[in-house]
């Protein structure tokens, strides 16, 4: 015969909590200690977001027993949500000590963490998920990544690096640890002349939904640069590839003012486009890495506009050569570069996992592709880590081979 705590939980997990509650109360007036009715009872509280019952009922299981796992992962988390986040944290390590499997505990710490840009602790508690096996989620290995590189923008490349290699040892197939490894200086990792393909799909889609908001917050001028420069140069060239359109920035801008422009997007990330899609700016939108979609397109365009995209790539020869394969005589690119301030070297791979260009070096490769400047402007692109990033907008015309 099913016990009364039994029916209450199955009531619970089929969703209908108000009977749930109401056989939990049953099971505490028969047994006012039982910790599965009063840890449930705080879990359905904390689920509709009152966490001071949440926490009322937390505390009643862990006075009954004080280490009670279950209680005490509902207590930390109820905190977390009154934003009492001292009191949370110290509970959580209290957790991890006493039960150090418990890793869902530790990603909840290494957010936290996160919002208090305390990136060394944070890139600590990704590393334990990673080497207990339970940290191989793209998610978590781009959140590492990240906080490795904010590590170097406080001066702490050294011990960076030392978590880095760490993390290549657990995971020496990963290519997000690789590449990682790589912008780092790791020793031994080489440098590779464009971004892993994977690694960027995952970055952008992991962070379709915030994009936009974070790109204010480090006040990104590079779509209206590029926006303004098709305006200036090239306002006849109205069939226009956005090459990696991210979320439409770009698109947004140009068909606003000139609808009657037809624009084509392509990006690695699916949920990027997604959100392109709602901008209702493009007459077609690709999910396609864009060395392959140049490779495989058929459509000759009379302008391509790239924003903030080339930062992906370091040798950008045959990138450029696709580009001219893939443009009208007489067309128009136009595209931003992070600049780097140098004669000797091309371009180099940064802490950040991105590429920097010099302006020596892009107009070379323009040239040998067939393309002529027409016009660069210096600027800032953008702030990261409070600092500007400076980059170089480039405008060139395919050469009409007269």
């Amino acid at each position: 015969m099913q016990s009364l705590i039994e029916k209450a939980i199955k009531t619970d997990k089929a969703g209908d909590k108000e009977n749930a509650l109401l056989l939990y109360n049953q099971v505490l007036e028969e047994e006012p200690l039982n910790l599965e009715a009063l840890n449930n009872k705080a879990a359905i509280f904390y689920e509709t977001g009152d966490y001071a019952e949440a926490l009322r009922f937390c505390d009643k299981a862990l006075q009954a027993e004080e280490n009670y796992r279950p209680a005490m992962i509902n207590k930390a988390n109820s905190l977390y949500m009154q934003k009492k986040i001292p009191e949370a944290m110290d509970l959580y390590r209290e957790i991890v000590r006493l039960y150090p499997e418990e890793l869902s505990v530790r990603q909840t710490m290494a957010d936290i963490y996160d919002d208090d840009a305390a990136y060394e602790e944070a890139a600590k508690e990704y590393i334990t998920l990673i080497t207990k096996g339970e940290g191989q989620g793209e998610d978590i290995s781009i959140n590492l990544s990240t906080e490795l590189y904010m590590m170097t923008t406080e001066h702490k490349t050294k011990e960076a690096v030392k978590l880095a290699k760490l993390w290549l040892k657990h995971s020496p197939d990963n290519p997000i640890a690789l590449h990682t490894a790589a912008s780092l200086g790791v020793k031994g990792v080489k440098k590779p002349e464009q971004l892993n393909q994977e690694y960027i799909k995952g970055v952008f889609d992991a962070f379709a939904s915030s994009f936009e908001n974070v790109l204010t917050q480090l006040e990104y001028k590079s779509p209206f640069l590029v926006s303004e420069a098709w305006r200036h140069y090239a306002k006849d060239k109205t069939d226009i590839l956005d090459a990696g359109c991210g979320s439409g920035l770009c698109g947004q801008i140009i068909h606003k003012n000139n609808p009657e422009v037809s624009l084509t997007g392509v990006d690695i990330s699916g949920k990027m486009l997604e959100k392109a899609k709602e901008k209702n700016a493009y007459k077609k939108l690709y999910e396609e890495e864009l060395i392959t979609f140049f490779l495989n397109n058929n459509h000759v365009f009379n302008c391509i506009i790239s924003a903030d995209v080339f930062t992906y790539f370091g040798n950008l020869a045959d990138l450029f050569k696709l580009m001219a394969k893939n443009i009208s005589d007489d067309g128009i690119i136009i595209f931003t570069v992070t600049l780097l301030d140098s004669y000797f070297v091309g371009y180099k791979l940064e802490k950040s996992g991105r590429y920097m260009h010099s302006c020596r070096y892009v107009e070379k490769k323009l040239k040998q592709a067939g393309f002529t400047v027409v016009a660069k402007e210096k600027d800032t692109m953008r702030y990261e880590a409070e600092k500007p990033v400076i980059g170089m907008l480039f405008t060139a015309r395919k050469n009409t081979g007269k």
